[in-house]
């Protein structure tokens, strides 16, 4: 009832039909969750990446968007390398606050999240977010190219970089792209490092273990 609220909130005083999902990616569970739970509205979902981690394409998936990328790696679209280090994305965009777990109703009488909404302080990126400081400086030292075309070409160029620097890292590189650990899924309240050092190799199959379960098994 309390979600309802806040939903019944979010169609505005219209009560439109149609509400857009916005989020990093990628297989849209919570969209299709909204779905189910409402499906009096269509949602529809704008995310930097669709994908179903190799499985197949999901129904919902007809009413999600993927603006960079979709639909796993591709050799010939370098766009779509990032779906060899998603939590590159992810790292940036994610506020350290444990997840939503229940609503309750403040002093006023209003629906909340359980626990008190998101601090602004929490959202804001502050100092330590290295990353989205950097793509903040990039993107003010570009400016405002004078024709979309400009754009596009710049994007293709970097997204050609960028696929052999995650395909094919230096030392050195791994070291600039590794990511502070990345919270676990909805609710889990464990963290994972990108990378394992090597001196928690146990042994030949726990070294191949690591790789194969670190969120960026190329560096």
């Amino acid at each position: 009832q309390l979600f309802s609220e806040i939903v019944s909130k979010l169609r505005g005083p219209n009560h439109s039909d149609h509400l857009i999902v916005v989020d990093t990616g990628w297989s849209g569970s919570t969209q299709a969750m909204l779905q189910r739970s409402f499906p009096q509205i269509t949602w529809r979902g704008l995310y930097f990446g669709r994908y179903n981690y190799g499985k197949p394409w999901l129904p919902h998936f007809r009413d999600m968007v993927g603006i960079v990328c979709q639909d796993g790696f591709r050799l010939r679209d370098p766009a779509t390398s990032f779906f060899l280090y998603r939590h590159l994305v992810e790292s940036v965009c994610e506020v350290p606050s444990p997840s939503v777990l229940g609503y309750e109703r403040n002093s006023d009488g209003a629906a909340q999240p359980a626990g008190g909404p998101i601090r602004e302080e929490i959202v804001r990126p502050g100092p330590a977010d290295g990353f989205f400081g950097q793509i903040l400086e990039y993107v003010a030292a570009a400016g405002s190219p004078d024709r979309v075309s400009d754009i596009v070409r710049s994007s293709n160029r970097a997204a050609w970089r960028l696929m052999r620097v995650l395909m094919f890292p230096s030392r050195a590189e791994v070291k600039l792209f590794s990511i502070p650990p990345c919270a676990a899924d909805f609710g889990r309240d464990i963290s994972y490092p990108a990378q394992r050092a090597p001196a928690s190799w146990n042994s030949p199959t726990m070294a191949m273990r690591n790789v194969s379960i670190s969120l960026w098994p190329e560096g």
